[in-house]
């Protein structure tokens, strides 16, 4: 089973790798620094000396090998070992990177744990303070996604629509086989990892009920004549990018979406984006939603629960515990029976109350029991 380069990454590191670590020397780097960056991108290849992440991918890679030669440029080639954690933030603070930042905190906290650094002079970064804010993208309203959906051609509209219906990741959705469709296309897994050693989601398995594109990916397979060990997608990323900014400027110009990017700007990431917004409104819990998406920390409900402007609108009736919910349950349960209980007693008082025919003299008159006459006219209360 081959393993899929959906966007020319795994071709560009095996090629860097190939230079660089046989002449053990990067690019823009001495060559002391050369030694640690080959050595710590050595270790995160096959996931030595890494946090919980474990192994990285080639996308992974290739960024830190970035973030390497700019912080060699940045401290003109001085030792990574020898960098003060002044000169660290003076340089984060030039770079004004979040994504930098975060890159750098990476590369001192394995060079601490590998015994390069006594001093963890990158623990006190913190990457969120060079945030530039929420990041454009391009929203559609679910009228407009039906839109483009519909206006694509065939092999397109099949893949747009599993890619808005599943939420999965671009480079989940690059790397599933159609073997890993169930039940008619109606159920999609998306295993963390293949046999053949392949990373296919980037957070954990998840098996996926389809709603709305099951019939569109079962015509796209047959028509594309593909088998079970077959990659599902054959477009690149760059070329499906291409084709839905065309798509979309032609149906809606080139004007800002509600998320502040143009329309003709769109990407797949977008899809995504927008799949999050249709499903958020559609679960019950964060925890379904979670799962959906493949999210692991909840922040990203908190984002899209902002951005769909969603307000609290909890009641006092909705803070009821489980627990008072079994008791109040219970007791009206038993309040059910009391009243039963209270109707067959009264249908046996009303039977005992039953009018009695009695004869006074030469009249005959009926009364009840509590000696109340039931023919007012005829008759009064014994008691007089």
């Amino acid at each position: 089973m081959e393993i899929r380069d959906h966007n020319g990454n795994l071709r560009k590191w095996n090629r860097v790798r190939e230079k660089e670590f046989s002449s053990g020397k990067v690019q823009d780097l001495n060559k002391e620094n050369s030694k640690t960056a080959i050595d710590m991108l050595k270790d995160f290849e096959i996931g030595v000396n890494t946090t919980t992440k474990g192994k990285r991918g080639e996308s992974s890679l290739l960024r830190n090998r970035m973030t390497l030669r700019m912080l060699g440029k940045a401290i003109k080639n001085k030792p990574f070992s020898s960098v003060t954690r002044e000169q660290l933030t003076k340089v984060c603070n030039k770079n004004n990177s979040e994504d930098f930042c975060r890159n750098v905190k990476v590369i001192f906290n394995w060079m601490f744990r590998t015994q390069r650094i006594k001093e963890n002079v990158g623990n006190h970064l913190v990457p969120n303070d060079f945030s530039k804010g929420k990041p454009e993208w391009v929203f559609l309203k679910e009228e407009e996604m039906k839109l483009l959906i519909n206006s694509a051609n065939t092999n397109y509209r099949a893949l747009i629509c599993l890619l808005y219906d599943s939420g999965a990741r671009c480079q989940e959705a690059w790397r599933l086989r159609v073997m890993d469709f169930q039940d008619n296309f109606t159920v999609l897994n998306i295993p963390k990892k293949r046999r053949n050693g392949e990373a296919v989601s980037k957070t954990f398995e998840r098996t996926i009920k389809l709603k709305y594109c099951s019939q569109f990916i079962k015509e796209y397979v047959e028509l594309n004549k593909l088998k079970d060990e077959d990659m599902l997608i054959n477009i690149t990323q760059a070329g499906f990018n291409k084709y839905m900014r065309h798509l979309c400027k032609r149906l809606f110009g080139d004007g800002k979406s509600k998320a502040g990017e143009r329309y003709d700007k769109i990407t797949v990431t977008d899809i995504r984006h927008n799949s999050s917004c249709f499903w958020h409104v559609r679960y019950k819990t964060n925890r379904e939603l979670m799962y959906r998406m493949g999210w692991i920390k909840e922040n990203k409900v908190f984002y899209y629960s902002e951005f769909l402007n969603l307000r609290d609108t909890i009641d006092d009736e909705d803070l009821i515990t489980t627990e008072d919910k079994n008791k109040y349950e219970t007791e009206l349960q038993n309040q059910g029976r009391e009243i039963e209980q209270l109707k067959r007693a009264m249908v046996e008082l009303v039977k005992q109350n039953s009018p009695q025919q009695i004869q006074v003299g030469n009249q005959q008159g009926a009364v009840s029991v509590s000696g109340l006459s039931v023919q007012p006219d005829k008759f009064i209360s014994f008691d007089k």
